[in-house]
């Protein structure tokens, strides 16, 4: 149904950056509509080339 980000902070580190960021998702199912939360952290290191490659992801389901 939907996906969206929310809260969205970006730390840069030198050659390395980390994103976190609130994930908010609304599905549907048999039982009925649901929004999940989640939290993502991405972490990109900076690449000889000058490009940005992700080389960590986490995403888990935010406490109650």
């Amino acid at each position: 149904m939907g996906c969206g980000a929310v809260e969205s902070q970006l730390q840069m580190l030198g050659d390395a950056a980390v994103l976190v960021h609130s994930i908010q998702t609304r599905e549907r199912t048999d039982a009925g509509e649901e929004t999940i939360h989640e939290r993502e952290t991405i972490v990109f290191a900076k690449q000889p080339d000058d490009r940005w490659l992700v080389v960590h992801q986490h995403l888990s389901p935010v406490p109650d």
